[in-house]
């Protein structure tokens, strides 16, 4: 059961990041679908990875936001624009995302989850990723390498070893979305 949703999982995912460095919204009904199979992946009882689990439902819903948003920034400009992320929002977020993974931590310790601390840091720098990506800003891919590199290791850890080459592959990607967003930039 670990083999198939493993394997399904990666696969949805790496689509999603395909067609997500390609400014294509179809990147996120992908992306919604990889939620579901990491969700019931993560929950199983020699997984047990409740951080990343629940960061599969977020994931989700904002797969929904990001496709709504991307659709819709397509039909106003019939272009790709990709923005920079204000100062403020990078403080605000990696304030949030510190605070967030440190409760969630100590809640997931309660839950009898692995690896809890490690687990609630890639999920809450995850969801702030996402969300960047949603808004279009080019330093997403930034934090996607730093939370990328965190989960290979935490996936080898639980011996998903198709999940660590997945992310392996991420951090390659990221840095190719990274280019690839940075020529689109605009300014304003």
């Amino acid at each position: 059961m670990i083999g198939a949703l493993e394997w399904l999982a990666t696969l949805s995912n790496f689509g999603y990041i395909l067609l997500a460095i390609r400014g294509n919204s179809i990147a996120w009904p992908l992306g919604a679908l990889g939620a579901c199979f990491s969700f019931f992946l993560f929950l199983h009882p020699d997984i047990r990875l409740y951080s990343d689990a629940l960061l599969q439902g977020g994931y989700f819903l904002l797969a929904v936001y990001g496709f709504y948003q991307w659709k819709n920034q397509k039909l106003r400009d019939k272009v790709f624009l990709v923005t920079r992320v204000p100062f403020l929002e990078i403080a605000l977020g990696i304030f949030a995302a510190i605070g967030f993974s440190i409760a969630l931590g100590c809640f997931m310790d309660r839950m009898g989850g692995d690896f809890v601390f490690w687990d609630a840091f890639t999920t809450g720098f995850s969801i702030l990723a996402t969300f960047w990506t949603a808004k279009r800003y080019l330093e997403n891919w930034l934090l996607w390498i730093v939370v990328d590199f965190f989960c290979i290791f935490l996936y080898l850890q639980k011996g998903l070893f198709l999940f660590s080459l997945l992310f392996a592959a991420y951090c390659i990607l990221a840095i190719v979305g990274y280019q690839e967003w940075k020529k689109k930039v605009a300014i304003i």
